[in-house]
């Protein structure tokens, strides 16, 4: 039952019911399973098998075959397949009395058409380059189309991928997880990358590593920067730009002269400044970036600097996001990327001396939303990734005692579909709190929170003043209050701390901080009265984790149990701790992974006690390990275990029980590895969960052609 989503989610029909009932029930299972497959896996080719079975063994079901030849069509039109038109028009033939599924596949046919004209009259070809693990922004592709660098989240170093045969390279830069590689740059020639070096105490670096050589060149060093990116290189590869982060809460933007080791400011910021994209023009006399000096939500202009004489102009100000892409080869137009539309769209923009020389032009329409600009060649060929593997928030049915513990999963949001990410229920068991990316761009991290009622199936939508929200949420006891984990700006710097929400208005009450750059909390909990929250805080520099007992009325904080061990875990794609509180009991129950012992422990803190001392439950020794623990009722506790490969990827999930009583440990089932942050309902019969790819992934595409010929002369 390993790795088979379909059985996990197969529903027992009672054998009382009718045959057509019964034939009826596994059409529409079969249809579920083939929207879990498109919409929660991104695995298209096994969508439409199921959608294709579903129409041949239930003809007779007109109205859900219908529809699953339209999914068909819209799997293939995702994989750019021309068996799209293929499928709408079997509906047109085939499902003529299905008035709404007919008129639906008529519009993808008209807008098939569409395209198919304006691909011909204008020679645009989009295809699919290659797919890629990590973040886009993560990578960079090389000038010569062959090849892209990536950081690797396993190792903490670069990998290289040959495009055309898939082969991946490790460059061995750093020599363990303390060591980091990150933002690599092609030089314009390929022969180097540029990449940002951060060493076992995170101070950090520019570094530059020769492709044929293999010497790493040590460019720029200095105590004092907190983060430093190169973004870059100029057209003639002898100087980079460079953004440094200090500790004095400066954020500069730097010009860097490799051969005579110069660093040129070219602008101070006072306030947070992190471009999505730089671009120079073809003669380096300019540099293009995006930034939102007004921190106003989505919103970003694009700029110029003069780099001989320092000047800055403002080239595109309009109420929504726009970003660089790149110039065409005169240096007389600028690319980029705007939604002022209402989607993401590409724009050209006529440029003189550095300013706008006209209004821009519309040159395609409806791109995709999560895109990361990469590139665009001399011969008018854009080259970009979209962030891919994008989650949703699931309820499903739940009975450890069935042999299929869960029934099917339900979507509770059909809103910002890829976007939602961790969600809890509340205590009364009527709503659902869960966090949202509602940006244009990174899908992957979460800027909202939001609060859905289960009985009306309404929203609230509160967007917190932060960076980023991580993947955790909890509600307070009397459920008056949200917790969450979030990055922000304080004194112009990044900090990471431990908001509360008032969920009536959305409003920020406190906030519990765990400083800047040096460390983060991790599951706060409240207890069962409220007066205390209970956390994992760790230090970034030390690499070490303490549970801490904060008194919410007065702020003290007293240490419960601190690991024996420096984590050196970080580069890892899971958590080494988790942890879950019982309020029946007043027991905390958290999980713990060893790097040093290669082992994984489960441990039960009783807080009735004056001075609480962890009691060990379990012990499993590496590849096993207790991941996440979800549940904590009537003295039974839930927990996630998984298999680390060798690359330290979970595989082989399984659902286990253990009764804190009797010390009875039962595994209940095998669980797909998409499902991630369970939350069971109050009365444990429903379970939710949030599910999709596991991993990021950057597809890269290139839309061939993009200029009309007048712009590319």
């Amino acid at each position: 039952m390993k790795n088979m989503p379909v059985l996990f989610f197969s529903v027992l029909i009672i054998c009382v019911l009718p045959p057509l009932q019964a034939q009826d029930d596994a059409a529409q299972r079969l249809y579920q399973e083939g929207i879990f497959q498109m919409e929660a896996m991104g695995d298209f080719s096994a969508a439409i098998e199921l959608f294709e079975k579903l129409v041949s063994e239930y003809p007779g079901n007109k109205s859900l075959a219908s529809r699953a030849l339209l999914m068909a069509g819209r799997c293939y039109e995702k994989m750019g397949q021309e068996e799209a038109e293929k499928a709408y028009n079997r509906i047109l033939e085939e499902y003529g009395d299905q008035r709404e599924i007919v008129n639906e596949a008529r519009a993808r046919l008209m807008a098939l058409s569409q395209r198919a004209r304006l691909a011909e009259h204008t020679g645009m070809l989009i295809r699919k380059v290659w797919q890629v693990p990590g973040v886009c922004a993560w990578g960079h592709h090389s000038p010569d189309e062959r090849t892209y660098v990536s950081y690797d989240r396993r190792t903490g170093d670069l990998s290289l991928l040959e495009l055309a045969t898939g082969q991946t390279h490790r460059l061995r830069l750093s020599s363990g997880p303390e060591e980091l590689a990150l933002f690599p740059v092609f030089s314009p020639d390929g022969k180097h990358i540029a990449y940002t070096w951060y060493d076992k105490n995170r101070f950090c670096g520019l570094r530059l590593f020769d492709q044929k050589s293999g010497e790493i060149q040590v460019l720029l060093e200095d105590k004092s920067f907190l983060n430093l990116q190169a973004f870059e290189w100029s057209p003639d590869g002898k100087a980079i730009v460079v953004l440094i982060n200090t500790i004095y809460k400066e954020f500069l933007l730097f010009f860097y002269r490799i051969e005579e080791d110069i660093l040129s400011l070219l602008k101070s910021f006072d306030k947070y400044f992190y471009p999505t994209k730089f671009s120079f023009s073809p003669d380096g006399k300019y540099l293009a970036y995006d930034h939102n000096p007004d921190k106003v939500e989505n919103q970003r202009s694009i700029f110029t600097i003069d780099i001989e004489s320092n000047e800055h102009n403002e080239l595109v100000d309009h109420p929504s996001e726009n970003i660089a892409c790149g110039w065409t080869s005169d240096g007389k137009q600028l690319v980029f990327i705007s939604d002022r539309t209402g989607n993401n769209a590409l724009w050209t923009l006529a440029v003189k001396d550095g300013k706008a020389a006209g209004t821009p032009v519309i040159l395609k329409t409806d791109i995709s939303q999560a895109i990361t600009p990469f590139r665009l060649t001399e011969t008018g060929s854009f080259y970009y990734g979209i962030d891919s593997g994008g989650r949703d928030v699931y309820t499903a049915s739940f009975n450890p005692d069935e042999p299929e513990p869960f029934g099917p999963p339900v979507k509770i949001s059909q809103r910002y579909q890829g976007m939602n990410r961790t969600a809890a229920w509340s205590n009364d068991g009527r709503y659902i709190a869960y966090t949202s990316s509602r940006r244009q761009r990174e899908i992957h991290f979460s800027n909202a929170v939001i609060i859905h009622d289960v009985e009306s199936g309404q929203e609230r939508n509160f967007f917190p003043n932060v960076r980023t929200i991580a993947d955790y949420i909890g509600w307070s006891p009397d459920d008056k209050f949200i917790v969450i984990r979030a990055s922000y700006l304080k004194d112009n710097l990044l900090h990471n701390g431990i908001l509360i929400l008032n969920t009536a208005n959305g409003e920020i009450i406190d906030t519990i901080e765990a400083g800047q750059n040096t460390g983060f909390f991790s599951y706060p909990i409240w207890s069962r009265d409220g007066k205390n929250m209970y956390f994992f805080m760790a230090d970034t520099r030390s690499r070490r984790r303490v549970l801490i007992e904060r008194n919410m009325e007065t702020a003290q904080e007293k240490i419960l149990f601190e690991s024996s061990e420096r984590n050196d875990a970080s580069s890892t794609d899971w958590s080494t701790y988790y942890m879950i509180y019982s309020s029946d009991d007043n027991m905390l129950v958290f999980s713990r992974y060893s790097v040093l012992e290669k082992r994984s422990d489960l441990f039960l803190l009783d807080l009735n006690s004056d001075n609480p001392e962890p009691r060990k439950l379990l012990t499993t020794q590496t590849p096993q390990v207790i991941l996440w623990g979800f549940s904590y009722h009537a003295n039974k506790f839930y927990c996630i275990k998984t298999r680390l490969d060798e690359n330290y990827v979970q595989r082989d999930q399984e659902l286990w029980s253990v009764n804190i009583s009797s010390g009875e440990i039962r595994k209940i089932v095998d669980i797909p590895e998409s499902f991630v942050r369970f939350s069971l309902h109050p009365d444990g019969k429903s379970a939710l969960f949030n599910m999709g790819p596991r991993g990021k992934t950057c597809e890269i595409w290139v839309i061939e052609n993009l200029l009309p010929k007048r712009l590319n002369e």
